[in-house]
């Protein structure tokens, strides 16, 4: 029999015999299984729907053949003691510990050792803190470091900016920037094995409670009106429920991402401009294990007890595993300098990191690639599924926040690190963010 499209979802799920969930939710990274272990203790029936054949989204820990310990492709650190994070730890017995180490930066005068990235930080932060309205990166420089005696000052602010936060400084926000600094956390930790250990207990958690995860299923099309959701797969099944949590990237709502972006019925013309209003940058990571810390015991330049290392090269930034003593240097590309190589394939990537490893450590590319046990790339940009890393605030992003932070109809509602109003771009701001979706679900 067939059921006219016209019909409600709920008469279709009926006449079908198909079940009809509480709230579905579209992605199964942080802040999706975050906001279905919530209403899954709440005795909600949830099902999440999730385009790749894994959960974690942006988290992804591997284990890779070479090498001694899991590998991060995604996110790796915890930005101080965020809460929420840290209590899901404690909640699964997961243990965490804090990086140790040195900053190095190479200038002309070779590898030094810096307190601090950025000359004239003091007067950076003082500029910021008489900012009385909102204006991009590159405005605030022009406008207060034009001399030419800051030049420096300002190449270091961009690829820290780059860098760190993934951002184009023609559109990153300044008011954001002093929130950033002036909140900063002096302490980083890592997750013992991996924070793909933090996801699967989520997982686990909301699969115990009755929760149903559909893999491999990309959502293509919602058609929806009041509590009332009719969910359409690109293998053109149906899902039926009565309110729906999107907590894809921004970009993916834009509606200009054909491979993996999602059309609503009715048109949702508000939220498709808001998402354009959000920051999104690139990343490209490369984790390379090398035989022994040829970093430590150079012969022309080292960096004892590196943690993290800044150039000027093609593959600018680099870490260690420190305190840990496995000789794994991760490189690290963002912003708009990885779109550069965002169609390169991975010998080329690898190349690239490799040259630069050669050119900050005076060491030849042949003795490096010989020591070279095990690597890893992962192009941020290139997977179909997030087109990106993290968000960053643009001079919009507080706007538009507002508009995705509010329900469709009591209907359909939005999640993910770029929504978090307070640590966007980091695991603990997707897990917020999902936690107050869905008590504001349940309220």
């Amino acid at each position: 029999m067939k059921i006219k499209r016209k019909c409600s979802g709920k008469i279709i799920a009926e006449a079908l015999g198909m079940e009809k969930f509480d709230v579905i939710i579209v992605g199964a990274g942080a802040a999706g299984l975050m906001a279905a272990k919530i209403l899954c203790d709440a005795k909600k029936k949830v099902c999440i729907l999730e385009a790749r054949d894994r959960v974690g989204g942006r988290v992804h820990t591997l284990i890779k053949k070479g090498f001694s310990k899991p590998v991060e492709a995604g996110a790796e650190f915890i930005h101080g003691k965020l809460p929420l994070t840290i209590c899901l730890l404690k909640e699964a017995g997961i243990k965490y510990y804090e990086t140790d180490g040195a900053l190095w930066q190479l200038k002309n005068d070779g590898l030094k050792k810096r307190e601090d990235f950025i000359e004239h930080a003091e007067q950076l932060m003082k500029k910021l803190k008489e900012l009385d309205h909102d204006i991009s990166i590159t405005a605030f420089l022009d406008k207060y470091f034009d001399d030419a005696k800051y030049s420096e000052m300002k190449n270091s602010l961009q690829q820290y900016i780059e860098g760190y936060d993934a951002a184009d400084i023609n559109y990153a926000s300044s008011l954001a920037l002093k929130e950033e600094w002036q909140k900063e956390e002096d302490k980083q930790y890592r997750i013992e094995g991996g924070y793909g250990l933090l996801l699967d207990h989520l997982k686990n958690n909301c699969l115990q409670n009755g929760c149903s995860i559909h893999l491999s299923t990309i959502v293509k099309k919602i058609k929806w009106k009041d509590e009332d959701v009719e969910v359409i797969t690109k293998q053109n099944d149906s899902y039926f429920s009565g309110k729906v949590i999107l907590t894809i990237p921004p970009l993916l709502l834009t509606g200009e991402e054909n491979g993996a972006g999602i059309s609503f019925d009715p048109s949702l013309p508000l939220v498709t401009e808001a998402a354009k209003q959000i920051g999104y940058g690139g990343v490209i990571k490369i984790v390379m294990e090398f035989t022994h810390a040829f970093w430590e015991t150079g012969e022309c330049r080292k960096a004892e007890d590196l943690f993290f290392l800044f150039s000027e090269e093609k593959i600018p930034t680099w870490w260690s595993q420190l305190p840990d003593k496995t000789p794994i240097l991760t490189g690290w590309l963002a912003g708009p300098k990885a779109n550069e190589l965002v169609n390169a394939d991975d010998d080329i990537i690898l190349q690239q990191a490799l040259h630069s490893l050669s050119s900050i450590f005076a060491i030849d590319t042949e003795i490096l690639q010989k020591n070279l046990k095990a690597s890893h790339i992962h192009n941020w940009i290139a997977d179909p599924f997030s087109k990106g890393a993290y968000s960053y605030n643009t001079t919009t992003s507080a706007a538009a926040k507002k508009i995705l932070a509010t329900p469709v109809a009591n209907t359909l509602f939005f999640a993910g690190e770029a929504l978090d109003k307070d640590s966007n771009a980091t695991v603990e701001a997707a897990l917020q963010s999902g936690k107050e979706v869905a008590e504001k679900i349940l309220k």
